[in-house]
């Protein structure tokens, strides 16, 4: 047998078994024998859903959430339809605005940071008032809160 033969059968053999493979695990969906959605397609399109409901959540509209990432309308209406994403200069900005870059990317939200030891006693005692002294708890941090932000102008 000649070896030039041999070693392309192997290598259809392997086109064949790494089809079959991309097949089972979903990275391509077939339907009546021919590819109709690439896993690409699908991830744009749930990461398009995802900023979506970023942008929303901080009520911001298409034209002012694409600005604040120096971007143009345009793009940001096509990364919230799938048809591209956005690079990781633009997710780097939107980060300091606030936007949950890590749901957006996998559907998973950024955890809370740890609690403090002081926030973690605070939480304990309020936790172990009665519901008198928790309600006189919150109205105190309430009050605190508004003294503290019109102090600093944040009114």
């Amino acid at each position: 047998m000649n070896s030039a033969r041999a070693s392309s059968g192997v290598f259809s053999c392997f086109i064949c078994y790494l089809s079959c493979v991309l097949v089972g695990y979903g990275v391509i969906v077939v339907q009546n024998s021919a590819p109709v959605k690439t896993y690409g397609a699908v991830m744009r399109s749930k990461i398009g859903k995802r900023m979506r409901e970023e942008r929303e959540r901080l009520g911001y509209n298409q034209t002012d959430f694409a600005a604040l990432s120096g971007a143009s309308k345009r793009s940001q209406i096509d990364w919230e339809k799938g048809v591209s994403t956005p690079n990781a200069d633009v997710l780097a900005v939107l980060v300091a605005i606030g936007v949950d870059v890590l749901y957006i990317l996998t559907g998973q939200h950024t955890p809370a940071p740890a609690a403090t030891p002081d926030e973690a006693a605070l939480l304990d005692n309020y936790r172990h008032c009665p519901p008198e002294g928790q309600a006189a708890l919150k109205a105190t941090s309430d009050a605190l809160a508004q003294s503290t932000s019109k102090k600093s102008g944040q009114a």
